[in-house]
């Protein structure tokens, strides 16, 4: 009979987060180990974010706890984060290939962007991230004009406003962006704003991603059926069920999907990269520029730089990160 261990994590961010719901000092989560029935094991990472939509770390545990290691034959519709963890744990991205992908590197909000996106492009990176709604859209948009000079055939950047602006800024946002080469303008409405943000995107020539907007293949379904020209940011650690989720993919091919970060620990990390591995319409860059984001706890595994490959983290890798839990 398979036997399912859980531990919890606690990771500390070099540097707290500031979030639309306060600091974000810590990040929690529980790390899956599973001995399936053949004797091999494989390990999974339930890495949530409430605010995203997902259940709580108290919610998950509670279900964990209530199966008394033993493998559960369901998991409820409301845990997407601990179904995603559990069929890891069963191998559901065992056979991923490697692969390599570029990544996004992430520029600090304000004029400091400026010398770090000079950094970044030095580095190898060329693709940059920045966040916006942070300062004074004035002030924002004569470092845009900079840092799109800066990365004028070296790189492209992408604009975050994690749902920052008003529907009065995000017009302007957009209109500014209509000139210039960005590769889209992400979530700049809060979720529950998506007919807006269609409105958007049909109205100007900048593409439009959603992220908050989107947590687990149902959301995904219900919102891209009514926004079929977005670029979805999608979280691997918040889809839910990965056949659920590869079946719409298969039906969804032309659709842009970016695979990005929920600040996992190396298990979520490999899996996020095995799950863009398996997509063979993923041609974006990851979204995975966060590995130099915590403290060095040991629960790293990639090393930060312009390129990722899955397919690294080894079993033995796996199992040391669990014993230092």
């Amino acid at each position: 009979m398979p036997q399912l261990d859980h531990k919890l994590y606690r990771r500390t961010f070099r540097r707290a987060l500031q979030t639309g719901h306060g600091e974000w000092a810590e990040r929690e989560g529980i790390i899956l180990r599973l001995r399936r029935d053949d004797g091999t094991v494989g390990y999974g990472e339930i890495a949530p974010l409430p605010w995203f939509g997902t259940e709580t770390l108290e919610h998950a545990l509670q279900f964990l706890q209530g199966g008394g290691g033993t493998l559960p034959t369901a998991v409820p519709p409301g845990l997407p984060c601990t179904r995603f963890a559990l069929d890891c744990a069963l191998g559901a991205l065992d056979n991923a290939p490697a692969k390599r992908f570029h990544v996004a590197g992430l520029l600090p909000a304000g004029k400091d962007a400026l010398p770090a996106a000079e950094r970044l492009l030095a580095e190898g990176y060329t693709t940059l991230k920045w966040k916006i709604g942070v300062q004074p859209m004035e002030v924002e948009q004569r470092v845009a004009t900079q840092l799109f000079r800066l990365l004028h055939g070296h790189g492209i950047l992408r604009l975050d406003a994690n749902g920052a602006l008003t529907p009065d800024e995000a017009d302007s946002w957009a209109h500014f962006l209509n000139e210039m080469p960005v590769e889209y303008l992400e979530q700049p409405l809060p979720k529950g704003e998506e007919v807006a943000m269609a409105h958007i995107a049909r109205e100007h020539a900048v593409p439009i991603a959603l992220d908050e907007s989107l947590c687990g293949a149902d959301a995904l379904e219900a919102t891209l059926s009514g926004f079929p020209a977005c670029v979805a940011i999608l979280k691997p650690a918040f889809v839910g069920g990965v056949a659920s989720y590869l079946k719409w993919r298969s039906g969804h091919r032309q659709a842009r999907v970016v695979y990005s970060s929920a600040f996992e620990t190396a298990i979520g990390v490999e899996a996020a990269l095995s799950l863009a591995a398996v997509d063979e319409h993923c041609a974006e860059a990851v979204g995975l520029g966060t590995l130099a984001a915590f403290t060095d706890d040991g629960l790293g595994h990639h090393k930060p730089g312009p390129i990722l490959k899955s397919g690294t983290l080894t079993p033995e890798h796996a199992e040391a990160l669990w014993k230092r839990l």
